[in-house]
This record gives C-alpha cells, sequence and structure tokens, in this order.
C-alpha cells in the first residue's frame, strides 16, 4: 500500500488455508499463516509497508486490532517495509 492508499499487491485468504477458522481460536494461541505478495509489472520504484488486516468476509467488515493494554491499533498492523526497484 503507498501513502495514497493504493494496495499494489495483495494475497487474500482464510487463516492456514481453511484449516483454522477464527471461531476456533483460543486467546494466546499462535496461528501460522503463509501468504504471498507478487510485485506487478509497472508498480512505481518506492519503499512500502507490508500491513495485515482482519477481515469478515461475509460483510466485508474489518474489526479493530486491539494491544495488550487495551488501546485500540488501528483495524490493520504494520509488519515491515520493502523497496521495490527496477533491478538489483
Amino acid at each position: 500500500m503507498d501513502e495514497d492508499g493504493k494496495i499494489w499487491a495483495t494475497d487474500d485468504g482464510r487463516p492456514d488455508g481453511e484449516n483454522s477458522p477464527t471461531n476456533s481460536w483460543k486467546e494466546g494461541e499462535i496461528i501460522r499463516d503463509t501468504h504471498i505478495l507478487r510485485v506487478e509489472p509497472g508498480t512505481p520504484n518506492g519503499r512500502y509497508p507490508v500491513v495485515v488486516s482482519m477481515i469478515d468476509a461475509d460483510i466485508g467488515w474489518q474489526p479493530s486490532l486491539v494491544a495488550d493494554d487495551g488501546h485500540l491499533i488501528d483495524t490493520h498492523l504494520r509488519l515491515a517495509q520493502i523497496r521495490v526497484t527496477d533491478g538489483p
């Protein structure tokens, strides 16, 4: 996602394939989930944050993420930043 909110790569899917529906999660449980982001041709060079969010696929609702101390974080969590360039 760039600074204007345009999403340049995405990989949506249910947690752990179809193996871990959210209504089966237990507090403190770690759910491993792998996604591959492909940078499409035409993506401008630059730095891009890698963010994750959860969406209720049935209604398109994004729940808020809450920190351990109870404060609201946002509807997405920034994991890292990548740099897109034309070459090495």
